[in-house]
């Protein structure tokens, strides 16, 4: 371990870890060639990001350690997800979710870049991440909705039960993926634009509704609202950008060659 050489906000992030009572993750130095990654590429700024491999954060308890310039927004294991080498794995059919404090501010812009392994249809939705109130409107679901041919889907609810979507074409489960969704909500017209994989994105879509981003905080894997809306399979990473130009190939390319060497990534 080459902890001499580690990025400064990695060592702050792994001092949380040990300070914590777990050890440092072994897999430190890729989550340190990550963030000088970011920063080279000017993508440290305005981010959150939480790397869900075991050996790449605490690895045990219910706590999520995150990084960012955004502020410590720890994640909670809820109802049960496990801690596996490639990711958190959430059973199908279930509430299992990763909660956070994280709450969106009414119109700001957003990406949101995810890597995940779907492994099943038992799900409406294998949902990613969402912040969607339960109560009348507001928030957002980005998940792979398996009865629409397993596309990824962006969605921006209006009322209950009531929803704009945006899509773009998905991939075969049992194998991981990065998928992106691209809000500009900050602007008029509102859209919604999807990539996945890093390649070309799908057309914005123009959300002229009055619904906003804010509802519910940020979950990571479930709605809460339904078992039919969680996610069945492993969820590797997930980042929240605060802004909205952000290159989801160089992005792609860059996970691929540290955080997610060994997913056989495309």
């Amino acid at each position: 371990m080459r902890f001499y050489d580690l990025d400064i906000d990695v060592k702050n992030y792994a001092k949380r870890i040990i300070d914590a009572g777990y050890k440092c993750p072994p897999d430190i130095n890729s989550v340190s060639d990550f963030v000088k990654g970011l920063k080279i590429l000017n993508l440290w700024e305005e981010i959150i990001f939480w790397p869900f491999r075991s050996t790449q954060n605490a690895g045990t308890g219910t706590t999520v350690y995150n990084l960012g310039t955004m502020g410590i927004y720890n994640g909670t294991l809820t109802n049960g997800p496990i801690w596996q080498a490639n990711g958190i794995f959430l059973a199908d059919a279930t509430t299992q979710h990763i909660a956070t404090n994280y709450l969106p501010e009414i119109n700001e812009d957003a990406n949101i870049f995810s890597v995940v392994e779907c492994n099943g249809g038992g799900a409406q939705f294998n949902v990613i991440c969402s912040t969607r109130n339960a109560g009348p409107n507001g928030g957002f679901t980005f998940a792979q909705r398996w009865n629409l041919g397993d596309n990824f889907v962006g969605i921006t609810w209006v009322s209950t039960g009531t929803w704009s979507e945006s899509s773009q074409t998905g991939f075969s489960n049992g194998s991981f993926h990065s998928a992106n969704l691209r809000l500009t909500y900050n602007t008029s017209p509102r859209t919604r634009s999807i990539s996945v994989d890093g390649n070309t994105e799908s057309s914005p879509v123009s959300d002229s509704s009055s619904t906003s981003l804010i509802g519910a905080p940020l979950i990571i894997g479930s709605e809460t609202t339904s078992s039919s809306r969680a996610l069945s399979g492993q969820i590797a990473f997930l980042a929240y950008f605060r802004r909205r130009n952000i290159n989801t190939n160089i992005l792609h390319n860059l996970y691929k060659s540290t955080l997610g060497k060994g997913l056989n990534l495309p």
